[in-house]
Order: C-alpha cells, then sequence, then structure tokens
C-alpha cells in the first residue's frame, strides 16, 4: 500500500488540474499513513524471526566481528533454506535436475529483503516515535533498540556490505533510513 501510494503521488504530479490533485495527495497521503499504522500495529506483535533478528543485531551490537559472523551465516542459512524448498516446490519431474544458482536467487529469501524489512522497521519507528508514548514498551518487550538498524548498516557498509534498499518493484526510497546510515557512516569515518 505505501509503494502503491508513492508511485500514485509521482504520477499526479503531472497532472494540469490542480483540485484533483490536492484531493488524490490528500487521500494518498491518508493511505500511506494508514500503511504506516498497519506496520506499527504488526510490531506490536511481530514474528518470531523477526523478533530473534532484532535480539541479534542487539547482541552483536557490540562486537562487530560477532555482527559480521551472524550477517554471514543468517546469508548461508537463508541460502540453504531456499534452495531446500526451491527444489521441492519445482520437482514435479523426477527427471528434473536440481534449480541453478540463478534460479535460486531469482527465487530466495536473502538479507537484502532483511534489509528491506528493517528500512520498513525503521522507518516506521521514526515516523510514530513522535506520535505514541508507549512505543518504549513495544521495543524494550522485543529487547531492541530501532536506532542501531542505522549503525549496523554503516557498520556492514564499511566493511564493504551491500546496503540494498530498493527491489525493483516499487520506487519507494526510505530516505529517513539512508539518512541515519550516511549520518552513522560519516560518524565512523570520522
Amino acid at each position: 500500500l505505501w509503494s502503491q501510494s508513492d508511485r500514485e503521488m509521482q504520477r499526479i504530479q503531472n497532472d494540469t488540474d490542480e483540485t484533483s490533485i490536492e484531493s488524490r495527495l490528500k487521500r494518498l497521503r491518508e493511505d500511506m499513513k494508514f500503511a504506516r499504522s498497519q506496520q506499527y500495529n504488526y510490531l506490536q506483535t511481530p514474528s518470531k524471526f523477526l523478533v530473534e533478528i532484532f535480539k541479534m543485531i542487539g547482541v552483536c551490537q557490540s562486537d562487530f566481528q560477532q555482527l559480521l559472523y551472524f550477517w554471514r551465516v543468517l546469508q548461508i542459512l537463508l541460502d540453504q533454506l531456499c534452495l531446500k524448498y526451491s527444489s521441492f516446490l519445482s520437482s514435479d519431474d523426477v527427471t528434473k535436475q536440481r534449480p541453478t544458482s540463478h534460479e535460486v536467487n531469482n527465487n530466495s529469501l536473502g538479507l537484502e529483503h532483511i534489509n528491506r524489512e528493517l528500512c520498513q522497521v525503521y522507518e516506521t519507528y521514526i515516523m510514530y516515535a513522535s506520535l505514541h508514548e508507549s512505543r518504549e514498551d513495544i521495543w524494550s518487550k522485543m529487547q531492541f533498540d530501532p536506532d542501531q538498524i542505522p549503525q549496523m548498516f554503516a557498520m556492514l557498509l564499511l566493511h564493504g556490505h551491500p546496503f540494498e534498499i530498493l527491489d525493483g518493484y516499487v520506487n519507494n526510497i526510505p530516505l529517513m533510513t539512508v539518512t541515519s546510515v550516511l549520518h552513522q557512516l560519516s560518524l565512523l569515518v570520522g
């Protein structure tokens, strides 16, 4: 919903009817706010996988080598999981060979997907940080500080890991996250 609204906002900028533009922009802003509120509500009861990712980021924050190790192991586990399920799902014919690494990459869950999800979590946190006083309860329940997300991405970037935030299907760039990551990166490099 967020990406669809963002795309529509880009399209209507070329429209010439000002009343039409204003009413559509208002509706789209409301849609985008609703999408963020849905994300915020989801974060109140996140999946176990997301909670575990948050915990590991928090644990690894003080030891960067541990974070690099965690990130690499997570990548390997996700690749193995995707390989297992992609071959299982595509094996209608017993004579069919195992999928190639290219096929696995096209149909897999990888670190880039987790990056994008963490960007959305951070964007939601920033948007609702000023609106909700109870935000502390959500994060303390998960034992996680969302401000660690940009710090983690900055450290990973500094050590050569990609910071993928776009998947080619949406044009939503999480500007607040990118700004925070670049700020953290500038602090790290001095």
